[in-house]
């Protein structure tokens, strides 16, 4: 029988918080269309000959500052993810990769191509979709497999901000700290460039928001 394999997928971290390991690190992720989503020439130059020189050593400092005796926190706590949910899918076989750096999306997909499994489930950890995240790893995934021989059962799960679990994760965690001391709750999110909010939304100005009364599909 073929297994039925779950990929669980984060965003990534360099191998070390070295200049040269975050300078690889960041190469891959920037370079990536979908998160600068230039012409090809511009986003070459942009990313190796003007951010990436100028970015690594201060993202290296940073990247020290955060890291512990276990290493990178994303990856460990993405090892720890997996192993509580492998034990919760006796049936599947739980991966936990990065989109850019180690472990490999690109690297298991080789492996999984060599005896594919009967079914593949693509969870990115994102709540909230947005072409540089979850459609990266649409993209990439769909790339991969289109020159497979045998293409497997798909299932991707897309935002789930609106899932009940995830809420009630989200609601514990804050009553941990008794809110009611404080007058507001601020949400943080990673940021998007504008050029990506018009090309989905492109009625939405630059200082709109709609939010308050609904949450956007996409």
């Amino acid at each position: 029988m073929k297994d039925k394999v779950l990929l669980i997928i984060n965003t990534g971290t360099p191998d070390k918080p070295e200049v040269r390991e975050v300078r690889r690190y960041l190469s891959e992720f920037l370079n990536d269309k979908r998160v600068i989503d230039l012409p090809w020439p511009l986003r070459m130059i942009l990313v190796n000959l003007v951010i990436i020189p100028f970015r690594a050593p201060k993202s290296a400092l940073l990247y020290k500052k955060l890291w512990t005796d276990q290493g990178s926190p994303l990856l460990f706590n993405l090892n720890n993810l997996v192993r509580k949910v492998q034990c919760r899918l006796m049936n599947y076989k739980v991966y936990g990769v990065m989109r850019y750096g180690n472990p490999s999306l690109g690297k298991l997909l080789k492996k999984l191509k060599a005896n594919p499994p009967e079914q593949l489930i693509i969870f990115p950890l994102y709540p909230h979709y947005a072409s540089s995240t979850t459609g990266s790893v649409y993209d990439y995934i769909q790339n991969e497999l289109k020159n497979w021989n045998v293409i497997p059962e798909l299932q991707f799960v897309g935002q789930f901000y609106s899932h009940r679990e995830y809420l009630n994760v989200m609601s514990d965690q804050i009553s941990k700290y008794d809110p009611g001391k404080f007058d507001h709750i601020l949400f943080s999110y990673h940021g998007l460039p504008l050029t990506h909010i018009h090309s989905i939304h492109p009625d939405t100005g630059p200082n709109e928001c709609t939010c308050t009364e609904k949450m956007p599909q996409h």
